[in-house]
């Protein structure tokens, strides 16, 4: 092969190897891309719009298979308290532990997510309502076990929690109203 053509080759090649970095980092982008779109920057849990799509699959499963899955969705409870005395940035570290109180309670296969400022959620799989009303309650125990920690003091965190079963004919924002509403009840006669 002539000398100014196996420069060429080589020169082709080179660049087809920077081509392909540039191919792989921008993959690997796309990746990170993802995830960021369906996680919650702050607690790292599923946000909004991950979570229903997690929760639009479950009720497609749910319709196929008539499986028992339960949404639990709580509120914290004068959550508004710590970030107007102690500051956003507590409030954050709050909503951290709680993100993380909430992973060590619940099972693997359980999803958690959080919708936003402090409201969280959870699908709860091979769960009927009479055993989610129960991991509610065990959710609060562990809240009130672990206090949120800041500035060495010690400052109780607890929620208003609601349940609902997923049914086959359920949508996304169907589901998750109602087990809002039944938060909203358990809210206000602080039965939980």
């Amino acid at each position: 092969m002539p000398e100014h053509i196996q420069v060429l080759v080589e020169d082709l090649s080179d660049e087809v190897t920077k081509l392909m970095d540039v191919i792989n980092a921008q993959r690997l982008e796309i990746r990170r891309l993802r995830h960021d779109a369906v996680r919650d920057a702050l607690t790292g849990l599923l946000n909004r719009r991950g979570f229903e799509r997690v929760l639009d699959r479950s009720i497609a499963f749910v319709s196929r298979y008539s499986s028992d899955v339960s949404l639990l969705y709580a509120d914290l409870d004068n959550f508004k308290h710590i970030n107007d005395t102690l500051g956003h940035a507590a409030g954050d570290a709050a909503l951290k532990h709680v993100a993380k109180v909430l992973s060590g309670v619940l099972r693997r296969c359980d999803v958690v997510g959080r919708l936003g400022g402090d409201e969280f959620v959870a699908l709860l799989w091979k769960t009927c309502d009479k055993a989610a009303r129960s991991v509610a309650l065990e959710v609060n125990r562990a809240l009130a076990a672990n206090p949120f920690q800041h500035e060495g003091r010690s400052y109780p965190i607890s929620a208003s929690l609601g349940v609902a079963r997923l049914c086959g004919e359920d949508r996304a924002g169907g589901v998750l109203d109602r087990a809002d509403r039944d938060m909203y009840r358990a809210k206000s006669s602080l039965r939980f």
